[in-house]
């Protein structure tokens, strides 16, 4: 485990930033379609030019900031394989949430900070400074005035294997075409449920203010270690009422999923996460992983947050 002490200087930092939508649709894929969209002007796509001098400049302001410390780094892209030093101290992500849960997946046992490299148009839940803003939270980490928070991570467990992928944000169950049903075996302590619906969700307290609180869920704070379940649309037949729809879960807990589809899908962390084929008879162990991640975040982020009714 890696903590910073009061006073003391960095060894080397890994900076890990994204590409963003312009250098890959305009630069790398050469996009006919998004190329026609910029040069008409189109609403569509007119942040984009900008979104991405901002992502640049502040992937500049990071760099500058720890040369001028004197503190040696490392600048890797998050979609090209890499490798961190073991006298690495800590992880800066440049980019927003996306690349900080990637991050969170790779480097787990290293301290993570987060810059939002373009806060006009990125929320970066998980960012603790900006460009801006990047130097004078580095220097308060090195003299030890602000410290790591743990998050908790979901651990996967299908078919008795656990996957290679701990989810900082939730995990998503559902039929591999959206409209399609969901069915499953629902278990959840001494109850089990039979339930169609068109997915469910089982969320950390990190995650608890994306899907799930647009589902109507309820939110943790983000240093939280309960858990979250919660099914979208219930498919429930006249004079059955599920007890399991929604709650929250203890540490301890573990939600249990047995597939009835013939072409279900396991989605960890979103899009740019990962996704697994969960088909019939498969099962499904959701539970807190016993590693968490370590970063520096506000701990009080989540209270901004309402659950959207």
């Amino acid at each position: 485990m890696k903590q910073l002490n009061p006073g003391r200087t960095l060894r080397r930092v890994l900076v890990i930033h994204k590409d963003s939508t312009y250098q890959t649709q305009a630069l790398e894929k050469k996009d006919t379609r998004f190329l026609k969209l910029l040069a008409e002007g189109s609403e569509v796509v007119k942040t984009v030019p900008k979104t991405h001098e901002q992502h640049l400049h502040s992937l500049a302001q990071v760099v500058a900031a720890l040369e001028a410390r004197g503190i040696a780094y490392d600048v890797v892209n998050r979609a090209e394989p890499f490798t961190v030093a073991e006298d690495v101290d800590l992880i800066i992500t440049v980019g927003g949430d996306g690349t900080f849960l990637h991050s969170a997946r790779e480097c787990s046992d290293i301290p993570i900070l987060g810059v939002n490299s373009a806060k006009p148009s990125s929320l970066g839940h998980f960012c603790l400074a900006d460009g801006d803003t990047f130097g004078e939270v580095l220097d308060s980490i090195i003299a030890g005035k602000r410290r790591w928070h743990r998050l908790a991570r979901l651990q996967l467990v299908l078919n008795g294997e656990e996957l290679a992928v701990p989810v900082l944000n939730e995990v998503l169950v559902h039929d591999v075409h959206p409209a399609g049903p969901c069915n499953y075996i629902l278990t959840i302590g001494d109850t089990t449920e039979v339930q169609s619906t068109s997915g469910i969700y089982v969320s950390t307290a990190s995650g608890s203010t994306a899907v799930n609180r647009s589902a109507g869920g309820r939110i943790l704070p983000i240093t939280q270690r309960q858990f979250l379940y919660l099914i979208r649309e219930p498919g429930m037949r006249p004079g059955v009422d599920w007890k399991l729809r929604k709650g929250a879960l203890s540490p301890h807990a573990q939600v249990k999923i047995v597939s009835r589809m013939t072409d279900g899908r396991i989605y960890a962390d979103g899009k740019y996460g990962k996704e697994y084929p969960f088909l019939q008879g498969d099962e499904l162990i959701v539970r807190l992983h016993p590693q968490d991640v370590r970063a520096y975040i506000d701990p009080t982020v989540n209270s901004r947050y309402q659950v959207i009714k």
